[in-house]
């Protein structure tokens, strides 16, 4: 049975503005519908800010990685003395993708025509046998740029010429996190992934506290099991991001004090787990590894997941696992995740799918779809 974006809106509104003790599960077509997924396109990933990476990917003057951006090929590079820039990464003779992965660069050329383009500023810097062309215009054919902001040592891009600044987006956030001084974290581990699912179920995933008892009980779901009551969660904004802290046994929050000693006492005894929305997820573990996501959605039913793992200054000091302990064992619970949403939209996928209700532990995932709600014009949450 076809639904239209107008039945799948007016189920969203129904469901966002149910209080959380009556909360469900989006229609399962807000999961699989590609006209859905087009709307948000036009109205979230053209909209808002997209994070590719972290500052200290990109150390030195030309260093780039390349990322999605509401359905652009771009890439990012650090333009010298702390400053970073975005540009298309398509030709603008025929669109040829330019550059692939990571590294450095202060010259890109075109694999198709040999096109140039300075990769600091997008300038064309060469166009082999152009000279008869009456239409062609130099200026004209630089690589467009995009609005790119650093905030807490993550780099956010967006195409939107008015997008809110990340630093006011974020205050209130950044308040509620100075103490993790994430900007001082660098990344011991990066790794770029496709997984078979709607780019919703895996931020609905990230941010469920109901399922690592069970779903990462071969991992770390016998830490979180006993304590599954004492999550302390606080409002977000459903404009910009979800917040909530999960227990630690006493024995992790002795090394979080040792390892951040800035935290306030009940932050040695709780992971952070945030969403910048639309689709940046971050697990702050005190006294361990920083875990983060970051989506870009490859149609309606692929996600590109770029999953990065990074480090407090003083973990190694203190701490007892190294690099390759801390990234054997998250590649593990990366592998839990990865098998459990693609189940999650297989089913979802079926002729006929309830709307099951939502434990009190999906709070995030109730504030989600307040955030789907507001930017896809279906009107005002509650």
């Amino acid at each position: 049975m076809t639904i239209s974006v107008e039945e799948i809106l007016t189920g969203l509104r129904e469901t966002a503005n149910l209080p959380i003790e009556k909360g469900k599960m989006l229609s399962a077509r807000a999961y699989t519908s590609k006209e859905f997924f087009d709307l948000e396109q036009d109205l979230i990933f053209s909209k808002d800010w997209l994070c590719v990476g972290r500052v200290d990917q990109l150390p030195k003057r030309g260093d780039y990685l390349t990322s999605v951006v509401a359905n652009v090929p771009a890439y990012t590079i650090n333009v010298g003395e702390g400053a970073f820039a975005t540009f298309r990464n398509t030709c603008s003779h025929r669109g040829a993708v330019l550059l692939e992965g990571s590294g450095n660069a202060s010259v890109i050329v075109c694999p198709y025509h040999a096109w140039s383009y300075v990769a600091s500023d997008g300038r064309l810097r060469g166009a082999p046998h152009m000279e008869r062309s009456t239409c062609f215009d130099r200026a004209a054919s630089q690589l467009p740029g995009m609005r790119t902001e650093v905030w807490e040592g993550w780099i956010y891009v967006t195409v939107n010429a008015e997008a809110q600044p990340v630093q006011q987006r974020l205050q209130a956030l950044q308040g509620r996190l100075s103490n993790y001084s994430m900007a001082d974290y660098r990344t011991i581990h990066s790794e770029d992934y496709v997984w078979n699912c709607n780019w919703k179920v895996l931020v609905d995933n990230f941010l469920d506290e109901y399922h690592p008892f069970w779903a990462h009980r071969n991992t770390f779901g016998e830490l979180v099991k006993d304590d599954i009551a004492k999550i302390v969660t606080l409002p977000g904004d459903s404009n910009a991001w979800t917040l909530h802290f999960s227990p630690l046994p006493d024995a992790l929050a002795d090394a979080a004090r040792k390892v951040l000693p800035t935290l306030e006492e009940w932050q040695a005894h709780h992971v952070a787990l945030f969403g910048v929305y639309p689709t940046h997820l971050v697990a702050l573990i005190p006294g361990g590894p920083m875990f983060s996501l970051s989506l870009s959605p490859n149609g309606v039913e692929r996600v590109h997941v770029r999953y990065a793992l990074s480090a407090p200054p003083r973990l190694f000091e203190v701490g007892q696992e190294t690099p390759e302990q801390l990234k054997e064992f998250f590649a593990r619970v990366n592998a839990e995740d990865k098998e459990i949403v693609e189940k999650v939209f297989r089913g979802l996928s079926a002729s006929w799918v309830p709307q099951g209700s939502l434990s009190h532990l999906e709070w995030s995932t109730w504030e989600f779809q307040q955030y789907l709600l507001r930017r896809l014009g279906a009107g005002p949450a509650r």
